[in-house]
């Protein structure tokens, strides 16, 4: 190692660092094609949960939009992709919000809420999703 690395902490700029990104993307969060269910979900490297709440419900029957709880490195052709496999519906559109993650607490008791993504997806006209029925 050289004094440059010492110093700099091993980065290199140029040709190099550019070769870095590319690794970082490749490594990016992918789903396994092979099996997709909701019970394999809950154990594989991805998040997929049905979100049941007064406000989800109203969403249903007024827009006919479903709400997921979905892992945050999941992106929307991701999600799309992983509605279809499960359900074998047409998707309309989806629209996704981000959740920090939280630290709450007082004095000495705290409490985590980890980082999340939700998942509101709407349906073509007739098209169900019969978990929340």
């Amino acid at each position: 190692m050289s004094l440059w690395d010492k110093i700099w902490g091993g980065k290199i700029w140029g040709k190099k660092k550019e070769e870095e990104e590319k690794k970082k993307k490749e490594e990016d969060f992918k789903v396994d094609e092979k099996k997709i269910s909701l019970k394999s979900s809950l154990t594989a490297n991805y998040l997929f949960v049905p979100l049941i709440t007064e406000k989800s419900m109203n969403l249903i029957r007024e827009q006919n939009a479903y709400t997921f709880i979905v892992d945050h490195r999941l992106n929307k052709n991701q999600i799309k992709k992983i509605v279809k496999e499960l359900f074998g519906v047409k998707i309309k559109k989806i629209r996704t919000a981000n959740y920090k993650k939280r630290v709450r607490g007082i004095y000495l008791i705290k409490s985590t809420r980890p980082r999340f993504k939700k998942a509101v997806i709407f349906l073509e006209a007739g098209e169900k999703i019969p978990i929340f029925e």
